[in-house]
């Protein structure tokens, strides 16, 4: 079992069922909490693509929060993510105004997997 270094932001995770659509997931970073994922992004049978990309994604989540080699910047409305395999800009869907959250390696000593280049 991982535990987080002392310097590593705390990983949060929750579930809960929405109506008779199935069940979203959504893992947060950090305190106050700054959603990093959530899954799936549109729970209807119509966007209902399977759970083998659903699962990649989360695990790739939850390896850069545990690596630590993850960012989350909102500024302005617009939200930047990058970790080591992908990145992403767009509009802040949180609306939790502006924020920064850079992951730490939970293991001492461990450098995490290098970021993507920043988006512009």
């Amino acid at each position: 079992m991982a535990i987080p270094h002392e310097n590593a932001p705390t990983l949060r995770v929750a579930a809960w069922p929405l109506d008779e659509l199935g069940t979203q997931v959504e893992v947060g970073l950090s305190d106050p909490i700054v959603i990093i994922d959530r899954v799936p992004d549109c729970p209807c049978d119509a966007c209902d693509d399977g759970s083998a990309d659903l699962l990649e994604g989360l695990d790739r989540t939850l390896l850069s929060i545990v690596d630590g080699s993850i960012e989350v910047v909102a500024t302005g409305g617009v939200r930047r993510e990058r970790s080591a395999w992908d990145g992403s800009s767009g509009s802040d869907w949180l609306g939790q105004g502006d924020y920064a959250v850079r992951g730490a390696s939970w293991f001492p000593g461990r450098e995490p997997l290098p970021l993507i280049t920043p988006m512009t």
